[in-house]
C-alpha cells in the first residue's frame, strides 16, 4: 500500500514536470520527501485540532457514572461529563499526564500516576482531600468495564478498530466523536505506520547509494537531494 501511494504521487509529479519529451525516473529520496511532507501535514492538522479544542489530546482512559447517571469520560487532559449524549462540562484533573479515576458516593476519586497518590474531589472537580489513596489502588478499581447505577448497567467497548462507545442496558449512550477517533484511534496509527515504514525503507535504500558516492568521491548531500 505504501509503494502504491508513493508511485501514484510520483507518477503525477513526473507527468507534470516533463520537458522536451524527456521524463527522468523519480528517485527514492524524492518519494521520501513527499511522504514526509504528508506526514508533517497530518501531525500539524492534529496539533491544530487539539490546540483549538476540536479533539481531545489522547484516547479515552476510562469512564464512570454518578447517581444522576451523568457519564464521566476520562481523556488525557480532561474529564468530560455527558448527559443524554450532550457535553455538560469538563473537569481538569490535577495533572497534565497519566491519571485514573472512579466515582464513589458522588465524589471523584482521582489518582495521579507520576506521584503515585490520589484524593477526593467533588463532581465539579474541586479538591476535597488528597494523599489518602494509592494511585495503583485507584487504577485497579477504575479498570472495570461495567458500572451499575440505579438498576442500569453501563458498559464500554473499546476496540482498536472501532470508536470507544458506552451502552446502557445494551443501548448506545455515548460514542467517541468521529474526529477524535480519526486522530486518536486506528486511522492515525495506520498513517503513522505508513510514514515510519517509508522512512525505514528510504534509509535502507539510501545507505548503498551514499556509500557508493563516498567511494567515487561525490558529494553525499547531492545524492540525498538530487
Amino acid at each position: 500500500m505504501t509503494y502504491l501511494l508513493q508511485d501514484a504521487i510520483t507518477y503525477w509529479i513526473e507527468y507534470n514536470i516533463r520537458k522536451d519529451g524527456h521524463c527522468s525516473a523519480m528517485k527514492t529520496n524524492k518519494r521520501f520527501f513527499i511522504i514526509m511532507f504528508l506526514g508533517f501535514l497530518l501531525f500539524a492538522c492534529r496539533f491544530g485540532l487539539m490546540t483549538f479544542g476540536v479533539i481531545t489530546s489522547g484516547s479515552v482512559l476510562n469512564f464512570d457514572v454518578d447517581s444522576e447517571e451523568n457519564i464521566y469520560i476520562g481523556t488525557m487532559g480532561q474529564i468530560q461529563v455527558y448527559k443524554d449524549g450532550m457535553l455538560l462540562r469538563t473537569i481538569d484533573p490535577p495533572t497534565s499526564r497519566a491519571y485514573n479515576f472512579y466515582i464513589e458516593n458522588d465524589q471523584l476519586i482521582i489518582g495521579v500516576a507520576s506521584g503515585g497518590e490520589g484524593g477526593r474531589f467533588d463532581l465539579e472537580g474541586n479538591e476535597l482531600s488528597y494523599g489518602e489513596f494509592s494511585y495503583y489502588e485507584i487504577e485497579d478499581i477504575a479498570s472495570k468495564k461495567s458500572v451499575n447505577v440505579n438498576g442500569h448497567q453501563y458498559k464500554h467497548t473499546n476496540g482498536f478498530f472501532t470508536p470507544y462507545k458506552i451502552t446502557c442496558d445494551g443501548v448506545e449512550v455515548y460514542r467517541m466523536p468521529t474526529l477524535d477517533y480519526i486522530f486518536n484511534g486506528f486511522p492515525f496509527a495506520a498513517a503513522n505506520a505508513v510514514v515510519f515504514i517509508s522512512i525505514a525503507v528510504f534509509v535502507l535504500r539510501m545507505v548503498p547509494e551514499v556509500m557508493k558516492a563516498k567511494e567515487n568521491g561525490e558529494d553525499t548531500l547531492k545524492v540525498l537531494f538530487r
